[in-house]
This record gives C-alpha cells, sequence and structure tokens, in this order.
C-alpha cells in the first residue's frame, strides 16, 4: 500500500449491540487497523516507519487473530501481516530474576526491541549478506538489551511520539505459567504487553510447517501469539468453518543464538519474495482505541488499557 493516506480495512474487534428497547440496538462498534505494505531491501524497516509517522499504533498478534475470529469475510486469511511481538532465541550465560543460566526460546508479545525501534532493523538488514539470510538468523538481540528484558523485565513500545522503555504487565518464566494466566477471563483486555520464556530444548519439539487443524490447536508457536488456547481454537475452528484442514506455524530449529525474528499470520513462509524483505505491519487510531474502549465500558478486548492510557 503506497497511499499516504491510512486505509483502514483490517478487522481487529467487533461487537454487536444490544437491544436496549423495542427497535433500539446500541453499542455496536467494529475497530479496525490499517495495513502498512511495503517492499524492497528495508520493506520491514519501512512499513514500521510509516505506521509510526502516521501516528498509529502497533497492533500485537493476538489483537490480529481476534479480528479473523470475528470477521465474517470468506477471504480473512488471504492477507497477511506483522504482529507487535518478537521471538528470540537467547543464550543466557548468568542468572537474572528467576531466570537461570540456560539456552531459550523468548515470545514478546505488544512490545519489543526491534518492531518499535525499526532502525535496528535497518542495522541487521545492511550486514546481512543477503536478504535470505537475514530472514533466516532475524535481528542479532544486544547484551543490553537482554540485560533490559530479562533483568528489569522492561521493553520498548512508541508513547505519544517516543519511544521508551516500559515494564511489562506479565512476566511467564513457562509455558505452563502462560497457559495458567492466559485460561483467566478478560486476560487479554487490557491489551497486555507479556513476556513467554520456554527452554530450548522444548521449543523444538514444538512442530513446523503445515499440520492439521486438531494437531495445531496445542501448539505452542501459535498458542502464544494468539493470546492463549481459547482464542487460537477460535482461530482454527473458524478455518474449519471456510474449508481449510491444514494450518501453518513455521520455525527453523533456532538455530541463531542471540537473535530475533517476527511473528507474522498469514500465508507466507518466507517474507522474503523475489530478493525483498516484506514489511505489513498493521495500526491503530488511538483515538479509535479510546472511543472501542469507552463503548465496551471496561469490557472486552483493549477497553481498561485504553481508558488509562488516553483519558
Amino acid at each position: 500500500m503506497s497511499s499516504s493516506q491510512p486505509v483502514f480495512s483490517v478487522l481487529l474487534d467487533r461487537e454487536a449491540g444490544e437491544e436496549e428497547a423495542p427497535g433500539l440496538q446500541t453499542d455496536a462498534y467494529s475497530l479496525y487497523g490499517a495495513p502498512f505494505f511495503r517492499s524492497g531491501k528495508c520493506g520491514l524497516a519501512e512499513s514500521i516507519e510509516a505506521l509510526q509517522n502516521a501516528g498509529l499504533v502497533q497492533a500485537p498478534m493476538y489483537l490480529l487473530v481476534n479480528g479473523r475470529v470475528k470477521d465474517s469475510g470468506s477471504r480473512i486469511f488471504a492477507d497477511w501481516f506483522d504482529g507487535f511481538g518478537e521471538r528470540w532465541r537467547l543464550d543466557v550465560e548468568r542468572n537474572y530474576k528467576g531466570v537461570r543460566r540456560g539456552k531459550y526460546v523468548v515470545d514478546i508479545q505488544n512490545g519489543g526491541f526491534f518492531m518499535p525501534r525499526p532502525w535496528v532493523i535497518r542495522d541487521a538488514i545492511s550486514f546481512s549478506e543477503t536478504p535470505e539470510r537475514f530472514t533466516d538468523t532475524g535481528v542479532p538481540i544486544q547484551f543490553d538489551d537482554k540485560a533490559l528484558l530479562l533483568g528489569e523485565h522492561m521493553v520498548y513500545k512508541r508513547n505519544d511520539g517516543k519511544v521508551e522503555a516500559v515494564p511489562v504487565d506479565h512476566f511467564f518464566r513457562s509455558y505452563e505459567e502462560f497457559l495458567e494466566a492466559s485460561a483467566q477471563p478478560g486476560f487479554l483486555d487490557d491489551l497486555p504487553t507479556y513476556v513467554v520464556l520456554r527452554e530450548l530444548d522444548e521449543a523444538r519439539r514444538a512442530s513446523s510447517g503445515y499440520r492439521m487443524l486438531f494437531v495445531q490447536k496445542k501448539n505452542p508457536d501459535l498458542v502464544i501469539p494468539a493470546g492463549g488456547l481459547e482464542q487460537l481454537a477460535q482461530l482454527l475452528e473458524k478455518a474449519a468453518k471456510l474449508g481449510w484442514k491444514y494450518f501453518g506455524s513455521r520455525h527453523n530449529g533456532y538455530a541463531h543464538p542471540d537473535h530475533g525474528r517476527v511473528p507474522m499470520i498469514g500465508y507466507l513462509d518466507s517474507r522474503v519474495e523475489n530478493g525483498s524483505i516484506l514489511g505489513n505491519s498493521v495500526g491503530i487510531d488511538p483515538q479509535a482505541l479510546e472511543s472501542a474502549g469507552r463503548k465496551r465500558k471496561g469490557v472486552g478486548i483493549g477497553s481498561k488499557r485504553v481508558l488509562r492510557a488516553v483519558a
């Protein structure tokens, strides 16, 4: 999408109105995000830059999943998008706040270290031999960033036009901790920023490639960015109704220590196409988030956090 004006075409949330009196329905709303597709050597970074320049908020993966669950269209899986999140492969050389030395795979949702700082992605691309090499290895994770995440439980987000370090809402030291918390009603209501750690050997056991829908329902690589088992199950049920039998999830065995990649949802196996590094982040208007939160009166995805952050 090359237009200078954002086009809000990606459904992120929808609620039907309630009948308050015969013939009167109120409080129905739909929340849409604007995709920023960019190609070229720095397409991924340029997509984020365009979104930020438009004054929009990056949409996390679980909000993109929520939109697909609630979308009634038949082509909801035809497009692909980058979620506001990161997946790291880390070698941890010292102990941090309950995180022992070892090898880990780390998921971050609704925050990060290179997704809110596109210049970090540009530097990584410039030092890669080829676009394919960048896609295979990902973005290098610096020691200071590793220490900030593991030691301080903080990530970067863009607020009021500035990128700043903020504390995460949830720091899960295991997949089991995440499953327990995400199963609680309202876990996603506040648009949380969360981090999930898995030991490397555990993460490598997750299947990579296309699998039957019922197999993918418990795939941690999908459960974590989707926001939990329930929302992933709803997504896969929607895929089944549309005639899908398989759903994909890919990792490369996490062969490159201290590198991170961007979770995405869609049909692509690789973000490299004809030598171009593709990017397609989705932006949300902050005022739309505020209005959606007020309409939902503190119930549902995004409402509480929006009212606190914007009001």
